[in-house]
């Protein structure tokens, strides 16, 4: 996300280029880089002890939310999924989600994770 922006050439004008709100997206970066993500999630551990998980989000969005098949070929886009042993469709985002908010987060080794609360509520999963 806090990649920089490439020049895009102007092939009418040669040796000039479009803008590409490079300054804005440097000021973004820059936004992005100095907010302490560590000392949040720190905070929060201390305001509600027992209640914040770290989650690895790893492989989330290649995990489908419906019966948990992991596949890389389940991402059809940046922003389609749509699991090859089940047929769910939806969001990317959304099932990445899901899988995170029902503890579905997998390791390295695609293996489901096991450490799961049995306080949890259970998460409702939507086809769309």
């Amino acid at each position: 996300m806090t990649k920089r922006s490439k020049p895009k050439p102007d092939a009418q004008r040669p040796g000039s280029f479009f803008p590409n709100r490079r300054r804005a997206k440097a000021g973004l970066n820059r936004s992005i880089l100095a907010n302490g993500w560590g000392e949040l999630v720190r905070r929060l551990q201390d305001k509600a002890p027992g209640r914040v998980e770290r989650v690895n989000p790893a492989y989330t969005s290649q995990t489908c939310s419906v019966c948990g098949h992991c596949s890389p070929a389940n991402r059809e886009s940046q922003a389609v999924f749509r699991c090859v042993a089940c047929g769910h469709h939806a969001h990317a985002d959304v099932n990445a989600a899901v899988n995170i908010a029902a503890g579905r987060a997998v390791s390295a080794r695609r293996e489901t994770s096991v450490r799961v609360s049995p306080k949890r509520e259970p998460q409702l999963s939507t086809s769309a």
